[in-house]
């Protein structure tokens, strides 16, 4: 019989300390703050245009959609600002940097006439941009959201330039979160 009271008993003092565990509590808060940064973000379509016959005249490639597209979560006071500029010239190791195509193999290396974008977003024509080595602003979005710019570049070939299969160009969209003017 003391056995099982001492088998009791322990089973009784062990209750008595889990439940005793439960009873007595301590907590703790963590306070969580963060900062949203603003961000800026810019897509294009289609990712290149290869090939592009050009004859001498006015030459505008229209054929399907070129666009891009600006997305920015920037706060009050500050605009997205879509950005395009020429940062190099395709396939031939020259990077002048002056908005003109340039070949390897034609003799006096580049087009005359530099490359041109002409930008809408919807039917609002946003105006011609000869392309240099400078960014040039195409597009300011006023309020966060995302916008989509449709352009066409536009090449005038002269009569002067030299007939080659491998003029190219490399034209950078960027977007840049700036203060808004005051």
């Amino acid at each position: 019989m003391s056995k099982i009271l001492k088998s009791f008993g322990m089973a009784a003092l062990l209750v008595a300390l889990l439940a005793g565990t439960g009873m007595a509590a301590d907590n703790a808060a963590m306070t969580i703050t963060g900062d949203v940064q603003a961000s800026v973000e810019v897509t294009v379509s289609p990712s290149s245009i290869n090939p592009w016959t050009l004859s001498v005249g006015t030459n505008t490639y229209t054929i399907g959609g070129t666009t891009a597209t600006i997305t920015s979560n920037h706060g009050t006071g500050k605009d997205a600002n879509l950005k395009v500029a020429e940062t190099g010239a395709g396939g031939s190791g020259n990077d002048m940097n002056d908005g003109n195509m340039y070949s390897s193999t034609a003799s006096n290396g580049k087009l005359f006439n530099a490359l041109v974008l002409k930008a809408t977003s919807g039917t609002t024509i946003i105006g011609d941009t000869t392309l240099s080595g400078s960014n040039q602003d195409i597009y300011k979005l006023a309020a966060a959201g995302t916008a989509t710019v449709d352009f066409d570049y536009q090449q005038v070939i002269a009569s002067g330039d030299e007939a080659a299969n491998n003029y190219g160009i490399v034209v950078t969209f960027t977007g840049q979160i700036e203060n808004e003017p005051t």
